[in-house]
This record gives structure tokens, sequence and C-alpha cells, in this order.
């Protein structure tokens, strides 16, 4: 486990790989697919350092969609969560790129597909067992709509209120996201308003600590006592 949070510790930021983790992710995308009964849809951030995002931490950049970091603990860009509660073959299929050996070199290892090792790397770190490749994730999503009784659809995009008038993100990687969805459920030919904001039940989830945040929070008040005492 060591190895794997010193090998990974670039890639998969929330708590470190392991056993552990696997299982608090795992449970985090099984709430949100009870809270939700619905196919859905959730990309990360399409773009990587030197992109549109404001980065933190220089020295091992955190920059993915932070409703993916939730639900998978993967910090890299081209990655997209399929969850289907109804599904009785695959109720979650992670999408990633292509392995890239020349990227690596310069900015760490990274998940990708392309043969069997690479496949069991990320199957191993993520405990997600159905990982294909993100070129295949509009076939695939369709075949998984087509299967629905219920055409409905979930996604995540940012929206609220203000001065009293509902306000909408539309400058974001999220709300292209959307659109692409939108599209391609209207050449699917699927109702008016089969699309569907995820962002409230996500929220409801995601804000308050679990209990490994908790955890986590007390050691670091912990430690932050004792250096004051010193």
């Amino acid at each position: 486990v060591k190895n794997k949070k010193k090998v990974y510790s670039g890639i998969f930021r929330d708590g470190g790989a392991g056993v552990s983790a696997r299982s608090r992710f795992r449970n985090r995308r099984l709430a949100l697919m009870k809270a939700e009964n619905k196919l859905m849809a959730i990309t990360g951030v399409p773009y990587g350092p030197g992109g549109e995002t404001v980065w933190a931490y220089a020295h091992c950049p955190t920059y993915q969609e932070p409703a993916i970091m939730y639900l998978t603990g993967i910090n890299q860009s081209n990655v997209i969560l399929l969850l289907d509660p109804h599904s009785k073959e695959s109720d979650e299929i992670l999408f990633v790129g292509k392995k890239d050996l020349n990227q690596e070199f310069w900015d760490g290892i990274r998940f990708g597909v392309g043969d069997k090792k690479n496949l069991k790397e990320v199957q191993t770190v993520t405990g997600i067992k159905d990982v294909r490749d993100a070129d295949d994730f509009e076939k695939i999503l369709k075949q998984c709509f087509a299967r629905q009784k219920s055409k409905k659809m979930g996604t995540l995009w940012m929206e609220g209120t203000k001065n009293g008038k509902k306000a909408v993100v539309k400058n974001d990687h999220n709300w292209n996201f959307k659109k692409k969805l939108s599209r391609s459920l209207k050449a699917w030919g699927a109702p008016t308003g089969s699309l569907k904001n995820i962002m409230k039940n996500h929220f409801d989830l995601r804000l308050p600590l679990d209990k490994y945040d908790i955890s986590n929070t007390r050691k670091a008040q912990e430690i932050t006592e004792e250096a004051f005492k010193k």
C-alpha cells in the first residue's frame, strides 16, 4: 500500500491508493446512484496543466473536476465516469485515454488503456473493474441509454440564483459536456427534458465530511496543537 501511495500520489490524491480508498470511493458512487436512480455521465477536466484551470499544489498540480475527484480520487485529464444503477452487468464504467509513455516521462504516471497490464493498473488502484477507452464513450453511452426504461440521464452542471434570478455557469467543462450530451440525446430521439442536473444530490452527499475526512481533520488538529506547544 505504501508503494502504491508513493507511485500514484500524482493521480490518486484523496487519501492515496489502497483497499480502504477503493471502498470509500465505491461507497460514494453507490450513494449517488441510490439518490439519483438514473443513468449518469460525469466528466473530468478535458485538459491538463497549462489549460484554463487555476492551479494549486504547483509541485504536483491538483486540477481535477471536484465531482470526479470525490467519486473516483483520480487527478488527471480526459476522464469520464458513467454510472448505471439499473445495469445487471456493470453499474459503473470508467473511461480514460490511451496510455502514453512519452507523456509519463515528463508528467509522471497516468492511468490509461492499451494493453492488459495498463488495464490491470487502473482496475487495481481505483477498484473500478469496467474500464474503457475514452474514444468509445459515446458509443457505450448510446447502448446504455437504449436499455433504460425511463428515458432520463443525469449529468452535472452549475446553476443557482443571483439577484433573485436563475444563474447558470456556461463557461466551464461541465456545461460543454452537458451541451454535448444534449445533442446526443436529441440525435437518439430522446424526449425533450431527458437530461437532468444531479447537482443538488451530489452536493448533499459531497459537502458534509465523511468518517474518513472527519478522522483526518481531527489528526490535523492534533498535529497543529502539538506544533503550537513547541
